[in-house]
């Protein structure tokens, strides 16, 4: 049985673009992928302040960066990238575009918690900052990734995704 796919993540193709591989690694990694992705959309939308689901939110965040972990660290090790073959694959198939992810859910995860402290009003303001820049460093670490790892993919990852990045060089 084989399933057609298309990519979450890739804002230059079209819906209808959908791809079948022969390899078992592409099903798996397309499953995690969509599975992670699933969660983060699900942090986006429990973040109520008024109901303090931040810390939801971060749980989430950090779950969905241990599945794309996995996926980088156990799956498409087996499935090697190369830039022949790189253009071909959705992003979500991509060992340094997971890695990447981890670092920008983490990053992400980090920011509910500081959002949290700003609300609660509890943390004090030198601990905040601590926080923040340990994020802004993880952002940093997300786009470098990207450019060193997964730099055929960057360009074709959709910006809205990447949104929370714009203001990086």
């Amino acid at each position: 049985m084989q399933f057609q796919w298309t990519s979450a993540l890739n804002a230059q193709a079209s819906p209808s673009e959908y791809k079948t591989q022969e390899v078992f690694i592409f099903e798996m990694a397309m499953v995690l992928a969509s599975k992670a992705l699933a969660q983060i959309n699900q942090a986006a939308n429990s973040i109520d302040p008024s109901a303090d689901r931040y810390a939801e939110a971060a749980t989430l965040l950090k779950s969905a960066g241990g599945v794309f972990l996995a996926l980088a660290h156990d799956f498409l090790p087996r499935w090697k990238e190369t830039p022949d073959n790189a253009a071909g694959r959705h992003p979500e198939t991509s060992e340094g575009v997971a890695m990447a992810l981890v670092d920008l859910v983490s990053a992400q995860a980090q920011a509910m918690y500081v959002a949290k402290g700003v609300f609660a009003q509890t943390v004090p303001p030198g601990t905040l900052a601590k926080l923040s820049v340990t994020v802004m460093d993880r952002f940093e670490k997300c786009i470098s990734n990207f450019k060193a790892r997964a730099s055929a993919h960057l360009a074709r990852v959709d910006p809205d995704f990447l949104s929370y990045m714009i203001f990086m060089p």
